[in-house]
């Protein structure tokens, strides 16, 4: 039977949608949501509408974003999230006011949350100075994904005096 990695699947897109459907029902919700302008670092003359907007397929893309009554929340999904999901929010965060998709909703407060199964002390740590909330969500159905990894994969990792 496949282990691990080698039995692929979109997990981390279904903990997001799962994740936005329980904690933000009533919101507009976007998933694999590009972010930033349509603008290459060179002119290019004589687009159409169209071909401009296939320049976007170039920029960056959150998990998701939730959009409520009062806030944008800018939401990355890890299973075992690492060091780096923090710099990839405040990024996605930056580029938001520069995304011709979401002009409307620019007058609501800009949150990031990342949506972890697997809690890393050092990652929840780092993503509190920067005003991430961490948010440990683990629905039924990542059971039978984890009976699929070793031990040391399904827990968390050590502080190691960070």
């Amino acid at each position: 039977m496949p282990r691990g990695r080698d039995l692929w699947l979109p997990r981390e897109m279904r903990l997001v949608s799962d994740y936005l459907v329980q904690f933000y029902p009533g919101a507009v919700h976007y998933t694999r949501m590009r972010l930033g302008s349509y603008e290459t670092a060179s002119k290019i003359e004589g687009l159409t509408e169209s071909e401009q907007r296939l320049l976007g397929s170039f920029r960056r893309w959150a998990d998701a974003i939730a959009v409520t009554e009062r806030d944008l929340v800018v939401i990355e999904g890890a299973i075992r999230p690492d060091t780096g999901e923090a710099s990839k929010l405040m990024t996605y965060a930056e580029l938001v006011p520069h995304t011709p998709e979401l002009r409307e909703y620019l007058n609501r407060e800009i949150r990031m949350e990342l949506v972890v199964v697997v809690e890393d002390p050092v990652v929840t740590e780092m993503c509190q100075r920067f005003g991430i909330r961490v948010v440990v969500f683990r629905p039924a159905w990542l059971q039978e994904y984890f009976d699929l990894l070793e031990w040391r994969e399904r827990r968390p990792p050590q502080r190691r005096g960070v």
